[in-house]
């Protein structure tokens, strides 16, 4: 899988790794399931020049063929690449608080997305349970999402969830491509990569 990888992604997999936010172990996520892998991409903040090539190629893969009025990102782990997206591009730029503001305007989402197109971004996907909130309430608002692009599919299933509903759907890395390329490099073991394998097939959630 990693030779299919050109070489700046296969470069940045290996600093992501090297920074620490590529992590082995075990560890609970935000959807309750167990995993031997943990990809933190909220951690690039302390990376600028990572995150700002992360931004990079994610807006080459997204202006091949499209085009949109606003970039949005999840809070919070999409907010730190959709700024970046935002000043590279000069897009304007909204994002989805993960519950209504319970003072103030009220609001779940910030910016303005009423009658515009709008690419949805965020770190990392799993169960996809949060691209669909987030996307219900970009329509609520009267936006329309186009396009949803990921940093990492973890490929249990979370972005098949999102063009189930028929958004086109997509992610600068896949899990297996980030580890199969981790194992060549010697980085992990080759039990590691069989284990984290072994966990993608069973963990897969599938509707």
């Amino acid at each position: 899988m990693a030779e299919n990888l050109y070489e700046p992604k296969k470069t940045l997999i290996l600093e992501l790794y090297d920074a620490g936010v590529i992590k082995i172990g075990n560890f609970k996520l935000t959807s309750g399931l167990e995993s031997p892998f943990y990809i933190d991409i909220r951690g690039t903040i302390s990376f600028p020049s990572i995150l700002k090539r992360i931004a990079n190629m994610i807006i080459v893969e997204l202006y091949q063929s499209d085009t949109f009025d606003v970039v949005a990102g999840i809070a919070t782990g999409g907010l730190p690449l959709v700024s970046y997206i935002s000043c590279l591009t000069n897009m304007p730029m909204a994002y989805i608080r993960k519950k209504v503001r319970e003072h103030g305007t009220g609001r779940i989402v910030e910016g303005i997305v009423r009658d515009k197109s709008v690419v949805l971004i965020d770190d990392v996907v799993t169960t996809g349970g949060s691209l669909i909130n987030a996307i219900e309430a970009i329509h609520s608002e009267g936006g329309t999402v186009k396009r949803v692009f990921v940093v990492v599919d973890r490929e249990q299933g979370g972005l098949k969830k999102v063009t189930n509903i028929g958004i086109k759907a997509d992610a600068l890395f896949t899990a297996s491509e980030i580890f199969s390329l981790l194992n060549e490099e010697g980085k992990i073991s080759s039990d590691q990569f069989e284990k984290i394998l072994n966990y993608i097939k069973v963990a897969r959630i599938d509707e």
